[in-house]
């Protein structure tokens, strides 16, 4: 091998393994990159958190001795395709880990390209829970995830008893997947989305204004908004216009709000006026000192450098994502283990191409750079509390429009389609039900029912169908059977549940007793001393009477030769006959016996 060959050899290897280290000595020098957009309100305080973290870094003697940390910065400039290439082009530069991407979308497309090439993804923006899944082991999410954040919605609709909401959010992998973690958290809370705004992303003011409108026609007043920082202020402005500001209405935020507000200047809140009585939420970063002796670098820093925009919690997850990928990398260093790149043999460039895919290599100790990260431990001040298991409540809240009284959360949907709700039309037991014209109804069933209907939390419109034409009763079969053709909803009636309905229906548990009863008038009678002679009519007493003194003649015509008691005068022995009959009634006669010895 000739002296020239050689060096071209020594220059190549060096080219493709950067500064990699020698056998057994540790690197001057480790670069790890940065994926977020610049001009955004989470870019302006991350990209200052970021350059900090790498300073401290760089500055403390414990970490990463005789090796300085290199920071490589790109721009995805708010696109997914933009922020695709930087991605590319920043990990041809042999970048051991990166911090970031700040959007989830493309958190989703770089985590393939970090799956093959070995390279961790440390996001401390992107909160799509989706991104948890297995399918992307090396992204690792410094973050809180909206997962969480959702749980947290539920628990306060929850506490509210509010059953229904509606869900604004923009149309993109950040916004569907906060989205349908919400409809999970809320399902356990016997709640639910009735109505999701989607919101397609740089969508301008009329488009926005559209959406709120027809979301405005449903019933839901809890309005839930899980949008982008850098656009959802618009929303509140087309709100404030569509009236949708005014008391009765609910809007719970997400934390995308509070980072808005927390990087905002003091002169950039005077014009939101209009988002008063809103629940924001915000991301709670525990008191220490570390976090007070940042807060302070960060404003002296960023005052010298005529930075406007504030501090929000994003910036502390990326600082401390900084010190996370350092830490990795000494306990990395420190195993023995060097830094070395090689060339993906899956990746090469087609005749002409100018993609320069082969530039790609791939992180040989990226697996266990991996799990050097995986065994960071991140100690919280608040867990080092004892847990409160105490009764939550919530401070009184100032309810949009200035009101103190919490909104029921609903109003009868303008443009929703009523519950049609079939009622037979009969010509018998009117009581129970009847109609008397299309739409007016009445009867105990129908009293028992809209007494129903109103016990629900929602707002539910009905329309009743009559079923007959009220001349003879309807097939009562029949009204169940459009039920279960879906021709009506349900139906009210004084219906019997029979083995033919129960086979293609469900019928609701019986609210009025079965049976054959005995009804009788029932007559006012006035008191009376006579009131003894009731229970027999007048013709009963006379024959009554007769008889006795029937009896009483047969008795004087036996007794009246022989005793004494039966003679006398005709008078007196008329007066005998009437006083037999008369004793005959009221006197049990008998007569006594006795033995004679």
């Amino acid at each position: 091998m000739g002296a020239a060959q050689l060096v071209a050899w020594f220059l190549a290897f060096a080219a493709a393994a950067g500064v990699v280290s020698a056998a057994g000595a540790r690197p001057s020098e480790v670069a790890v990159g940065a994926l977020f957009t610049y001009d955004s309100t989470i870019g302006h305080a991350a990209r200052l958190a970021i350059e900090l973290a790498v300073d401290d870094v760089n500055a403390d003697g414990t970490v990463l001795s005789g090796t300085k940390l290199s920071l490589k910065s790109r721009d995805t400039n708010c696109s997914a395709f933009i922020g695709t290439v930087e991605a590319l082009q920043l990990m041809e530069e042999n970048v051991v880990a990166v911090i970031g991407p700040q959007s989830s979308g493309i958190g989703h497309v770089i985590s393939h390209v970090a799956n093959e090439l070995h390279i961790p993804l440390l996001s401390f923006a992107a909160t799509d829970p989706t991104l948890s899944a297995l399918e992307y082991p090396y992204f690792l999410r410094t973050t809180i995830s909206d997962y969480f954040q959702m749980n947290a919605v539920a628990s306060i609709v929850d506490y509210y008893q509010w059953k229904r909401v509606t869900a604004i959010y923009v149309d993109d992998d950040y916004g569907r997947g906060g989205v349908s973690a919400l409809g999970d958290a809320l399902a356990s809370k016997r709640a639910m989305i009735s109505y999701k705004a989607a919101i397609p992303p740089n969508s301008n003011s009329d488009v926005i204004s559209d959406i709120l409108f027809t979301a405005n026609m449903m019933e839901s007043r809890v309005m839930v908004v899980h949008v982008n920082p850098d656009t959802g202020m618009r929303i509140f402005s087309a709100a404030n216009e569509l009236r949708m500001m005014a008391t009765g209405y609910v809007w719970i935020v997400t934390d995308w709000l509070a980072a808005v507000l927390d990087s905002s200047a003091s002169r950039d809140l005077k014009d939101m006026s209009h988002i008063r009585g809103l629940i924001v939420l915000r991301q709670h970063t525990p008191e220490s000192d570390v976090k007070n002796e940042f807060i302070s670098k960060w404003n002296t820093v960023a005052h010298n450098r005529s930075i406007t925009s504030g501090l929000n919690s994003y910036s502390f997850y990326a600082y401390d994502s900084v010190w996370t990928v350092a830490r990795a990398i000494d306990q990395f260093l420190n195993s023995g283990q060097q830094i070395n790149f090689s060339t993906d043999p899956k990746l090469h460039d087609s005749n002409g191409s100018t993609l320069r895919l082969s530039t790609l290599k791939i992180f040989d100790g990226g697996e266990q750079m991996l799990q050097q990260l995986l065994l960071t431990n991140f100690t919280e001040i608040l867990y080092q509390k004892p847990p409160n298991t105490s009764a939550q409540q919530l401070y009184n809240v100032l309810w949009p429009g200035d009101s103190t009284t919490t909104p029921k959360g609903w109003v009868f949907r303008n443009n929703g389609k009523a519950l049609r709700v079939g009622v037979p039309n009969k010509a018998s037991f009117k009581d129970l039900v009847s109609s008397r014209g299309p739409g007016n109804v009445t009867g105990y069933c129908i009293d028992v029912f809209n007494a129903a209907i109103k016990l629900l939390p929602y707002p539910t419109p009905v329309q009743f169908v009559t079923i007959g034409d009220g001349t003879k009763n309807p097939s009562y079969i029949g009204i169940v059977q459009m039920v279960a053709a879906n021709i009506l909803d349900a139906a009210v009636g004084d219906f019997a549940i029979v083995r033919n309905g129960t086979a293609i229906s469900e019928y609701t548990q019986p609210y009025v007793e079965a049976g054959l009863v005995i009804v009788a008038p029932v007559k006012q009678i006035n008191p009376s001393a006579w009131a003894f002679l009731k229970p027999f009519t007048l013709e009963m007493w006379c024959v009554t009477g007769a008889l006795f003194i029937l009896v009483g003649i047969v008795v004087w015509l036996l007794e009246h030769r022989i005793n004494e008691e039966f003679r006398g005068s005709p008078r007196q022995q008329v007066i005998t006959i009437f006083w037999f009959s008369f004793s005959t009634m009221f006197t049990s006669h008998s007569k006594s016996s006795r033995c004679v010895t």
